[in-house]
């Protein structure tokens, strides 16, 4: 079963285990959750985490995600 991939901060993950509930900002400002899959993952985590500390790579089994589940190549070059 493909794996999906989501980078957040340990201070928000810890905060969600407190709550029960993850949010990433980007489902306020965009509607959804930004993941990757493992071949994706590389791509967003130096685009937007490089040199960062404390991150944490959440590994979500999408037959457990309740919402739709859409997988779009955005980081294909050609």
């Amino acid at each position: 079963m493909r794996k999906l991939y989501h980078i957040t901060t340990g201070t928000d993950w810890e905060a969600a285990e407190k709550t029960g509930i993850y949010r990433a900002d980007s489902l306020a400002n965009d509607g959804f959750i930004h993941c990757s899959t493992l071949v994706q993952l590389l791509m967003p985590a130096n685009a937007m985490y490089r040199g960062q500390e404390g991150l944490v790579l959440l590994v979500i089994d999408p037959s457990r995600v309740k919402p739709e589940v859409v997988y779009e190549d955005c980081y294909q070059s050609g």
